[in-house]
């Protein structure tokens, strides 16, 4: 939980806006006390307007830079998993039964998904929500019409990359597929090891600046998809990984904040244990 706590100090420091490299970054601390429903933060968005929107164990909350406001779920609904602003500004929040959307100007709420169990939602980009589900589908949304395209393949997880979108399935394999999901090819690592497998298998995959970062229960892992190259790295959990304008990297994880170099060498380390900085460089 303090990892994700973490990770609403640091991208509401980063999120809003990304001037040129060089900027100071004054980092801050919300959680309940200054209005967060919650302290376990499980998602979070920036719309294009600046505002942060956080999916927490208590409902959705939007922050405007000054206050939060709090929003509820139907009842049984509140964990929100996964947060998605589609190009109307309408944000998409998934539970693990249901995909909720919230119209930020009229305040109302609906469900365009509430019939299957739900693993994640995502972004894909031409008017499109991706929806993972349990029972070995992704279901396509077009978000102005509620219109569905249902594919069959057993999914795990998705994360969606500058051009294409990697779907890690339930055979603890990566593959490469389009916007349409038209087709599925597997991705092939340098050396043809496959740590997804590894001990106990992976849950999650997210993408940032040309790599996959996932992880297994004992260790945490990056691919470089330029060459297939498999790299540790010192943490086990992955919530975010977010590009600078400098060209390094910011990993939210389960041991603090890592700042990295583009070949994911570790530049600094936040953690509990460790002086917060005031600013970040």
């Amino acid at each position: 939980m303090h990892a994700r706590k973490a990770l609403l100090t640091i991208i509401i420091s980063l999120l809003p806006a990304f001037p040129a490299a060089g900027y100071d970054y004054l980092v801050e601390h919300f959680s309940c006390p200054e209005g967060l429903s919650d302290s376990n933060v499980m998602a979070m968005e920036c719309d294009g307007n600046g505002i942060i929107w956080v999916g927490t164990h208590n409902g959705l909350n939007r922050y405007d830079g000054h206050r939060f406001r709090h929003y509820s779920l139907p009842a049984g609904h509140n964990i929100i998993r996964y947060l998605c602003i589609d190009g109307e500004g309408m944000v998409w929040a998934s539970t693990s039964w249901g995909v909720f959307r919230l119209n930020p100007w009229s305040e109302t709420i609906d469900s365009p998904v509430s019939d299957c169990q739900i693993s994640q939602i995502a972004n894909v980009g031409d008017g499109n929500m991706a929806v993972v589900t349990a029972d070995d589908r992704i279901l396509v949304i077009n978000t102005r019409n509620l219109s569905r395209k249902s594919i069959n393949f057993p999914a795990k997880t998705l994360a969606v990359g500058d051009r294409d979108i990697y779907v890690l399935g339930k055979d603890d394999e990566l593959y490469v597929t389009d916007a349409e999901f038209s087709r599925f090819v597997k991705f092939e690592t340098a050396g043809g090891r496959n740590p997804f497998a590894e001990n106990g298998g992976s849950k999650e995959i997210r993408y940032a600046a040309g790599y996959i970062f996932s992880g297994t229960p004992n260790n945490a892992f990056a691919i470089e998809l330029r060459t297939g190259n498999v790299i540790r790295v010192p943490w086990v959990m992955t919530w975010k990984v977010i590009e600078r304008p400098d060209g390094t990297l910011i990993a939210a994880t389960n041991q603090g904040l890592y700042i990295l170099d583009r070949a994911l060498n570790p530049i600094s380390h936040y953690s509990q244990s460790e002086p917060s900085p005031g600013f970040l460089r």
